[in-house]
């Protein structure tokens, strides 16, 4: 991680970095830009700019931006240092630059002696041979949040909020976002139980997703029964019941299960759709809720729509960046990172674990042959085909081009020859693929190992193509065609 330069202030990674490439390769693509920009357009506090080689501003997205002059009627591409003073724009530069080397930075920024403050992840855009060629600077705004723009209250109530709303802002993670929402709602409604519902899978009831002070689990609220949880979601306003012991049934085994008399329930609404409950409950009797508390809940309750939404967009995304857009297999990043906790897992449990590279014999001619549709399709219907023929516990990838990984746990060579062979003849369209296998030595890391599958795949080559060629730990290569 670089120094901090002027008002970029270098920030940790984790969960960021992950969210924020995942946001980038979406974005990549252009068959699933409109749907991201769409979604994105949907976080009021969201922004993103693509900027090119040539640190040019591509494409911007974002009110925010609009404000910051950083769109240019005209269409043409604005550089970094035409939208921002020159020592802010170097310090960005740099960050940028990182990017087109394949790093990623988080940072905050804040702009000269302004109120304003933006949480900020500078990460790069890959081509589909894996390199990066351009970059994403994706922002969020955080300066409602630090200016503590929430409903006047008590003191400690207030700045309790203040402090959460922070938080939620820079959360990624859409079940520690429930979890925290839940744990704020009981502290300032002063509650035992807090619990999150949301709409369940057939839209037809309601499920908690988190509770604070209960179990709700299975719990299934329908919308068409009469509870607080079903009103408020149904009207989109606050209810509130005095005790559930005599009220309706749900609400009497909402009661029951968490031991709580009286519930108040807030709506959680997201461009005029209902798309959640915040609900709270006290063990005792409460006769009546201060407007302020109501205020304070409802302030709570939008802050928490806003951070599961940002953080569900970037979940998606993240899967999507895993996710290989032609095959919907895995793509090399995901594949790096499975095999890694499969080397892991393979060492804590004594077992064994194989690699297979395969690749797809003379692909380049078959595509001057029949066009890059016909070859695209192939890709297509080999991986189908292939993920069929494996155990459902391996893992399948395509590691570029016309190349594939396959992760091959608890399998000790000869069985992982077997394996690949069931690929090998099953591969599509009277094509013929060369495949290498290495079995881990149990030394040897990641690398080395898909090292060592790459050369035994060379070898079937050499030997003519159509074939397995196994390289296991210090034994001779065996042939297998």
């Amino acid at each position: 991680m670089l120094g901090a330069v002027g008002p970029w202030v270098a920030a940790g990674l984790g969960a960021l970095i992950a969210a924020a490439i995942a946001l980038a390769l979406a974005v990549l693509l252009s068959q699933r830009a409109v749907r991201v920009s769409r979604a994105v357009a949907s976080l009021r506090d969201v922004s993103i700019v693509e900027f090119d080689a040539a640190l040019r501003l591509v494409e911007v997205s974002g009110a925010r931006f609009d404000e910051l002059a950083w769109t240019d009627p005209r269409g043409r591409r604005r550089r970094l240092d035409e939208v921002l003073p020159a020592v802010e724009a170097q310090a960005l530069a740099g960050h940028c630059r990182a990017a087109l080397r394949g790093e990623s930075r988080s940072i905050e920024y804040r702009p000269g002696a302004d109120v304003d403050v933006f949480w900020v992840r500078v990460v790069p855009l890959l081509d589909r041979d894996g390199l990066p060629t351009s970059g994403l600077i994706v922002t969020t705004d955080l300066s409602d949040r630090e200016r503590g723009g929430v409903p006047a209250g008590e003191d400690s109530i207030e700045d309790a909020i203040i402090g959460i709303t922070r938080s939620l802002a820079r959360t990624n993670d859409p079940s520690a976002v429930r979890d925290s929402v839940c744990e704020a709602a009981r502290l300032i409604a002063g509650a035992q139980m807090a619990t999150l519902l949301e709409p369940s899978t057939d839209g037809r009831g309601l499920v908690a997703k988190s509770t604070i002070g209960g179990d709700l689990g299975g719990m299934f609220i329908p919308l068409n029964e009469a509870s607080t949880a079903s009103r408020s979601f149904v009207s989109a306003e606050s209810d509130f019941v005095v005790d559930a012991r005599i009220a309706a049934p749900r609400d009497r085994e909402l009661g029951r299960r968490t031991r709580t008399r009286s519930i108040a329930s807030h709506p959680m609404v997201r461009e005029g759709r209902t798309v959640g409950v915040l609900a709270v409950g006290w063990r005792e009797v409460v006769s009546e809720i201060s407007l302020a508390r109501v205020d304070q809940i409802a302030t709570l309750a939008h802050e928490a729509e806003v951070a599961i939404g940002r953080s569900e967009l970037l979940g998606q995304l993240e899967q999507l960046a895993r996710t290989d857009e032609l095959t919907g297999l895995l793509n090399r990043r995901a594949w790096d990172e499975q095999l890694a906790k499969e080397v892991a897992r393979a060492l804590r449990d004594k077992q064994p674990l194989c690699v297979a590279m395969l690749d797809l014999d003379l692909f380049k001619d078959y595509n001057d042959r029949r066009g890059h549709q016909a070859g695209d399709r192939l890709l297509r219907e080999a991986s189908a085909v292939w993920r069929s023929a494996l155990r459902p516990y391996d893992t399948l990838a395509r590691y570029g081009g016309e190349e594939f990984g396959a992760i091959l746990p608890s399998c000790a060579i000869d069985e992982g020859l077997r394996l690949v062979e069931r690929l090998r003849r099953s591969t599509p369209e009277g094509e013929t693929v060369s495949v290498g296998v290495a079995e881990w030595n149990r030394r040897e890391g990641p690398e080395a190992l898909v090292g060592r599958a790459d050369e035994a795949l060379y070898e079937a080559k050499a030997q003519g193509r159509n074939r397995a060629v196994a390289d296991s730990p210090g034994g001779p290569r065996e042939l297998l065609s």
